[in-house]
């Protein structure tokens, strides 16, 4: 019997209530938990089943990107990844449709694939809805000039945004040198001309082409029961045919490289950025696991090669590297932010020496382990969350097959440093590289980069590792979360909030918040910004890099923000490893070593990223309205809520020395006003060894912390529009102060109405700004309000063509206009009230949202319950209430009007 016809015969017997159980049919393979099934029209089915995670993620991969473009082509893939949201005979307002069910959803274009990912609650339901949207849309989506007229503009404004970005923009140069032949070398987005004029007869005859089930993998993820599953796929995709046409195929092959290509990109703002690429073999090569390894050989932190020798010796702010091929051969790239003052040609003599010398000589076989388990790492917190496997698994398919994760995990374990040496030495070499620069060699020097013969050599004899250990299914309700939580007072005054769950890998989270001071105390003191930074460039015990394997060792990570009054301090390990890694988070805060070269690069770090916004037009923008503010509010520099300017901000920072973070850091750091939270698979003893390691950290001289409340200050409106030279996009803000708080009784409804304002693709903004008029890429709404003042703000953007400023800026008023005047209608308020109970209960999936929950009422001495009666809330609310609301708050004759983009005259488009 064919898997097509056992799925059928499944899917009957489930329909006509037959005991089948609930076992599904044998897969054409299994690995690391995932499951392949074909069907008989050629669609490729991947199941991930996790009952731990409440909620369900369904990403259907096209083996279709940028590199299937032919000429006059280029963009056609991601124009086409826009226009399937834009509807179906039978799904006229897809955007709706989703946002009605709470789904999350997106799409994304590569050279090599496009795929179209959601993700909503477990509810099989909503998963039969889904996979009968993308069914359907897969050979029935409209594709008409009308929608191709209204997304095209969208489309060239999320180009022009990315033409603000002089990091993609060196990328794409980089890229367009390194391929004379090879359609790698086209961004994916496309160019102007061709968007502009792409005929849609061309777009509907490149859909036919290539979407498709035999072109399609269709991956299922989360809380599904895999039989059933598997009998609403056949039911809904089982039924479409497999086109006759073969899809032609891409036979263009790079010729190898034979000399060095140089590019220079000059463009107003940012900070120098040197970026090299080298030919490389596609993912499919075993070579591309060394490759994955010599990246932190190369530029880690503390460790790497290139770091030590660029960065620790003050030539550069940062480097990066990475890469390998997808379905053909590719680029590994290299990057440099040269420090200040830095001559350009000593800098790229010394980057060349160490990538095509230095590391020919290899790398020792200590630091080789040290990359291969931090690869392991990796791989394993993404395979915990299936959500983000399947994502992953998006670049493997189209690279040629999903196993091809499991297999470079496999190379990769067994490369060893005359591996590393091997391949540093066939690719990083002056011959294969494409840079910014022009330099003569005396002869040609080609590299051949060898083919991929069998893309399957070696995946059948694939074994999975130990399985992770599985998660139980989880109530979401705040009910039980309340039940289950424990939340306690330590003798030494921590306070505890306790959520066990068993995760997926036996995962654990755990978040820290330190608090201290009054601000007007704090704020202006040199030295708070740097603190968190520095601790965890090493201890009194251990460097940068022994603390990084340490944590690496115990499969754990954390990270440390902090702000003038105080830090959190995030943390995931793993049951068993939790305790030694708090002991390591202990040392790292009471110990530290804060050496004086890390401090100097990050000074310099700090001050480039400063002088890098210079030009930026938002930064431009905000430069403008900053004085607008602290004159209403009657504010000047030291005191709180005072709006710093950029020369401020890089003042304080110049004037800040070492001995000024460990002052801080001695004076303020501390338990003394201290609270974690924590979800997951929780080890035996944590109470016990919490208070053993922090419970002692106290200062009784620090001063104690004291919450600042912003006075709320009506501050008058204005417009105002900067100047940002050699800007393709332009950006725009209006904002108007909110007399409102959290706890007020119109705190709900305007959540909603900002949300049918502003937010989404079925949003009226979105509606006027993106499919009617096509003025905008990237537009939003924003409601700002806090628990403890009544200082909120209402907040409208927009991305546009600064030759559209003043539509744009109309348009938005018309359309809040005409909401004031009729209202919200009724079935916005039934989709907003599903979309936000949906979003509500799929944060509490999250162990970072249900941490920040913890921290949250830990504060305000509130419980789960709360949230519970916020829902009810939000059940029960009126279409009068909601309009009455939004009618009393939003006032466009207060809005602060600011833009910027270059609005000197510009040929017409």
């Amino acid at each position: 019997m064919t898997t097509r016809s056992w799925i059928a015969g499944l899917m009957l017997a489930l329909l006509a209530g037959l005991a089948v159980g609930q076992t599904a049919p044998p897969p054409l393979r299994e690995l690391g938990g995932i499951s392949e099934y074909r069907l008989a029209n050629g669609l490729q089915v991947l199941l991930f089943p996790d009952a731990s995670r409440p909620s369900i993620t369904v990403n259907l991969v096209y083996r279709v990107g940028s590199r299937h473009e032919g000429a006059g082509e280029a963009g056609m893939a991601h124009l086409l990844e826009h226009l399937l949201f834009r509807g179906t005979p039978e799904f006229p307002d897809i955007p709706g449709e989703l946002s009605r069910r709470g789904i999350a959803y997106n799409g994304s274009t590569t050279a090599d694939r496009t795929n179209y990912f959601s993700s909503f609650n477990a509810d099989e339901a909503t998963l039969a809805f889904m996979l009968k949207l993308e069914a359907n849309r897969m050979l029935r989506s409209r594709i008409l000039q009308a929608d191709l007229e209204r997304e095209m503009p969208v489309v060239r404004n999320e180009l022009e945004i990315g033409e603000n970005n002089p990091a993609q923009l060196l990328r794409q140069r980089v890229l367009g040198i390194a391929y004379r032949f090879h359609p790698y070398g086209q961004p994916t987005i496309g160019t102007l001309s061709d968007l502009q004029h792409v005929p849609i007869e061309r777009l509907r005859e490149f859909y036919r082409l290539h979407y498709r089930p035999d072109n399609a993998v269709l991956m299922v993820a989360g809380q599904v029961d895999p039989a059933r599953a598997l009998a609403l796929i056949e039911r809904e995709f089982g039924a479409l045919p497999r086109p006759m046409r073969a899809r032609p195929e891409v036979y263009t092959v790079e010729p190898p490289q034979d000399g060095e290509r140089v590019v220079s990109l000059r463009r107003v703002g940012g900070a120098p950025l040197l970026v090299a690429a080298y030919h490389v073999p596609a993912l499919a090569h075993p070579d591309c696991a060394a490759l994955a390894l010599l990246t932190p050989l190369l530029v880690q932190s503390g460790s790497g090669s290139l770091h030590k020798a660029l960065v620790e010796g003050k030539l550069a702010n940062q480097v990066f590297a990475g890469g390998c091929g997808g379905w053909d051969p590719g680029l590994f790239h290299v990057g440099v932010a040269p420090a200040p003052g830095v001559e350009l040609r000593e800098l790229e003599q010394r980057l060349f020496e160490e990538l095509e010398s230095r590391s020919h000589q290899g790398f020792a076989a200590a630091e080789v382990q040290r990359a291969v388990t931090q690869f392991e790492l990796g791989y394993r917190q993404i395979l915990k969350q299936p959500e983000r496997a399947v994502l992953l698994l998006s670049e493997a398919v189209a690279a040629g097959d999903w196993r091809l994760i499991f297999k470079t995990l496999e190379e990769a374990r067994r490369v060893t440093p005359e591996d590393l040496r091997r391949v540093a030495t066939r690719y990083l070499r002056a011959s294969n590289r494409s840079y910014g620069r022009y330099l003569p060699v005396a002869e040609a020097d080609r590299v051949e980069v060898p083919p991929v013969a069998d893309r399957s050599a070696g995946l059948d004899a694939l074994r999975p590792d130990q399985a992770l250990a599985q998660g139980e299914a989880f109530d979401l309700a705040p009910a039980e979360l309340q039940a289950r939580t424990r939340r306690l007072t330590l003798p030494s005054g921590i306070r505890l909030a306790l959520l066990p769950k068993r995760n997926r890998g036996e995962a654990v989270s755990l978040q820290m918040r330190l608090r201290w001071a009054a601000l007007p105390a704090v704020q202006q003191l040199r030295g708070a910004a740097f603190v968190d930074g520095m601790l965890t460039e090493g201890s009194l015990r251990r460097d940068r890099q022994a603390l990084m394997d340490e944590a690496v060792r115990l499969r754990g990570s954390f990270v440390i923000n902090a702000a003038p009054q105080g830090a959190t301090i995030r943390l995931q390990a793993e049951r068993d490893t939790l305790l030694p890694l708090l002991a390591l988070l202990q040392e790292v805060l009471q110990q530290p070593a804060f050496p004086e070269a890390a401090f100097a690069r990050l000074k310099t770090r700090v001050l480039t990223g400063l002088e890098g916004e210079a030009r930026d037009p938002d930064a431009l923008r905000q430069e403008e309205v900053r004085l607008h503010y602290n004159r209403a509010r009657g504010l000047h520099l030291g005191q709180p809520d005072y709006l710093w300017s950029r020369a401020e901000r890089a003042a304080l920072m110049r004037a800040t020395e070492l001995a000024d973070v460990r002052e801080f850091h001695r004076r303020y750091w501390s338990a003394n006003e201290a609270e974690i939270a924590v979800v997951g698979t929780l080890p035996e003893g944590l109470e016990t060894e919490i208070e053993r390691l922090f419970g002692g950290w106290k200062k009784p001289g620090a001063p104690a912390f004291e919450r600042w409340s912003t006075p709320y200050v009506a501050v008058p409106p204005l417009r105002v529009d900067a100047q940002a030279d050699d800007k393709a996009n332009a950006v725009l803000q209006m904002r108007q102060e909110l007399q409102l708080s959290t706890l007020d009784t119109d705190y709900l409804p305007l959540v909603l109405a900002n949300r049918l304002l502003g937010g989404g693709l079925d949003s009226r903004l979105a509606k006027r700004l993106r499919h009617r008029d096509g003025l905008s890429y990237r537009h939003a709404s924003e409601l700002q309000a806090d628990r403890w003042d009544r200082a909120g703000a209402w907040l409208l953007m927009a991305d546009f063509a600064p030759e559209q400023r003043e539509r744009v800026l109309a348009a938005i008023r018309e359309e809040v206009d005409r909401l004031l005047a009729q209202g919200f209608e009724a079935e916005e308020l039934e989709r907003v009230r599903l979309e936000a109970l949906q979003a509500r209960q799929r944060a509490r999936s999250e162990d970072g949202a249900l941490l920040g929950a913890l921290l949250a009422q830990l504060d305000s001495g509130e419980d789960w319950l709360a949230q519970a009666r916020d829902e009810e809330r939000l059940r029960g609310l009126s279409l009068a209430e909601l309009n009455a609301a939004l009618r009393r708050h939003l006032r466009p004759e207060a809005w602060v009007i600011s833009t910027a983009g270059d609005y000197r005259a510009r040929p017409p488009r």
